[in-house]
């Protein structure tokens, strides 16, 4: 058996769907301006709870995101949801209602970065703009990983002014990850020969391995503990299970144009950096014989600083490219061209750092005639 390990090492049961609803039952009649629910789209059970409370109670939905819009479309076009046609509204007619009859459902509850909750947190929604008598309720937990972006999305909205209300402080959310408790109940039933605990940092998988221990009579070499890659083979006919040294290719590849490569470090530091900051190049055009500059150095930059309004710092950087190529090339040097595209490019970043406070990639081009 394998078996999902993520919340097993939280003692007792989770809370079921339905507490989740009735805490639904009392949010939404009582909200006393806008309610915006964060959750996930794929969530339809509760999504369509939401919906039904809504219109029982004589409120408006409004669907935003576009995964939310997706899905409840389709469950509504198959039968699954039914509700009247004036319940759910377009977003554009938000403005035809008062804010206490609107619930909102939103998605990027997980601070996705161009989903609809966050838009909201960075004021870059074009309808809906957050006031003091807004609540935000976010209808899930924090998967591991997007701590920062949860926080930081929470802060943004409270700043605004909405209330904020989580699964920590109401049941707003019920796991699709079982505790404890009902990890012990699915390892008595099916009882397994062997096991293999899955999905969860390498601490979940050792306490889901100690717990069905302490669940059914399974000896310890029927479990094998994986980590990623890892390589788990069935032998003696199935009478055992055996981890092997091998392990299975598990880069990160990826698809550009007609090539599949694995992701190079370097290259997503590039880029990132290149996004970040742009990037420069600098063209020295340097007569071989007597190792000064042809002409004036050449930059190009894109990303960086717009060349026509920032003349003044491209006066000064061909200054320093001059002062670095008499440096290297000057009473009859001669480096090595690496060397001397390092130095140079050392020179060039170390003062727009110092001028500007930025980074660009410098790109350096020496040409000798």
């Amino acid at each position: 058996m394998l078996m999902d390990s993520t919340a097993v090492w939280k003692p007792g049961w989770s809370i079921p769907e339905r507490n989740v609803f009735e805490t639904f039952e009392e949010i939404i009649p009582n909200a006393k301006g806008r309610l915006i629910i964060g959750t996930f789209a794929s969530q339809l059970e509760r999504l369509m709870k939401i919906v039904r409370i809504t219109e029982g109670c004589g409120k408006k939905i409004v669907v935003d995101g576009r995964s939310m819009v997706t899905n409840i479309g389709i469950v509504r076009e198959l039968g699954i949801l039914k509700h009247k046609d004036s319940t759910v509204i377009p977003i554009s007619a938000m403005h035809e209602y008062p804010p206490e009859k609107l619930v909102i459902l939103a998605t990027g509850a997980q601070g996705d970065q161009y989903a609809s909750l966050m838009r909201i947190g960075n004021k870059n929604h074009k309808y809906i703009k957050i006031t003091p008598d807004d609540t935000v309720v976010l209808s899930s937990s924090v998967i591991p990983g997007n701590e920062i972006a949860v926080q930081r999305l929470k802060d943004n909205l409270s700043r605004q002014g909405a209330h904020i209300v989580t699964f920590n402080t109401s049941d707003v959310h019920a796991s699709g990850h079982g505790s404890a408790e009902e990890a012990k109940w699915i390892h008595q039933q099916i009882r397994p020969k062997f096991f293999i605990p899955q999905h969860g940092h390498h601490f979940m998988l050792r306490v889901h391995a100690d717990l069905i221990q302490e669940s059914i009579d399974i000896p310890p070499e029927n479990i094998a503990i994986p980590d990623n890659s890892s390589v788990i083979e069935i032998q003696d006919k199935g009478t055992k299970i055996v981890t092997l040294k091998e392990k299975a290719p598990d880069a990160i590849r990826v698809v550009e144009g007609q090539n599949i490569t694995e992701l190079s470090g370097v290259l997503m530091r590039d880029r990132k950096e290149l996004s970040k900051e742009g990037f420069c190049v600098v063209v020295a055009t340097i007569d071989r014989r007597t190792g000064k500059l042809h002409k004036s150095p050449d930059i190009i930059s894109r990303g960086f600083v717009y060349l026509r309004e920032n003349t003044e710092l491209m006066n000064q950087t061909r200054l320093i490219i001059s002062k670095q190529v008499n440096v290297m090339f000057g009473r009859g040097k001669h480096p090595s061209m690496d060397d001397a595209k390092a130095q140079l490019s050392e020179s060039v970043s170390r003062f727009l750092l110092q001028q500007t406070q930025k980074r660009p990639i410098v790109i350096p081009v020496i040409v000798s005639i």
